[in-house]
């Protein structure tokens, strides 16, 4: 289960969004089945599920979603995953939000994650005071960041959505809005920085 404000549903025919182009999408699937748009959650309950043409108890047919890598035989997997937020907030309102939290728990900040890198491992992070300015953190990595956090420690998500773009062996996207989790630790990485470059990026 997810917040009931939350839907997820699968649309690989859905091949651009807000200008880009999306790798996981698909007209057919890699056992000859037409791509169907499949609703996985809705409002925060299960809904549905993705299949292949392996048949699976009280689901006899495939919805279009047999995928198979160059050297893998074809199974269940996401093609273009979109996952919504009903009512969802702009990030300014988001912001806000975040930043009365901290207050209501009497912290002195919170963290914001702009994007990640590695498993767990944020690319951009900064710390947010209570005035809402922010301040880059360089060397940490976040714990407790799973399922449960997810189904549990989501207190609110945002309007827009983000796009991800996996290249991998059976290529995927991801569309998702900007999470406020309720509880999550940021720790130090063990790995030592990088130096930072000594010239900012061009314009």
């Amino acid at each position: 289960m997810l917040p009931e404000f939350l839907d997820v549903v699968d649309d690989p025919g859905l091949k651009s969004f807000d200008g880009k182009g999306l790798v996981g999408a698909y007209d057919v699937d890699d056992e000859g089945v037409p791509e169907q748009a499949v609703k996985l959650i809705t409002a925060g309950r299960l809904d549905g599920y993705l299949l292949g043409r392996e048949p699976v108890k009280d689901f006899p047919e495939s919805n279009g979603h047999g995928r198979a890598g160059i050297a893998g035989g074809a199974r269940p997997a996401i093609g273009v995953l979109k996952v919504t937020a009903t009512d969802g907030l702009t990030d300014e309102a988001l912001n806000q939000k975040l930043v009365d939290l901290a207050k209501d728990r009497g912290l002195k900040s919170v963290y914001f994650v702009q994007t990640m890198g590695g498993e767990l491992t944020p690319r951009m992070l900064y710390r947010v005071g209570l005035d809402g300015k922010r301040e880059l953190v360089r060397g940490a990595e976040l714990d407790d960041l799973d399922q449960r956090a997810l189904r549990s420690g989501v207190e609110a998500a945002g309007k827009d959505l983000f796009v991800a773009n996996y290249y991998g062996d059976v290529p995927e996207t991801v569309l998702a809005p900007a999470l406020l989790l309720d509880d999550v630790t940021v720790r130090r990485a063990n790995e030592k920085n990088n130096k930072l470059p000594f010239y900012p990026p061009p314009d």
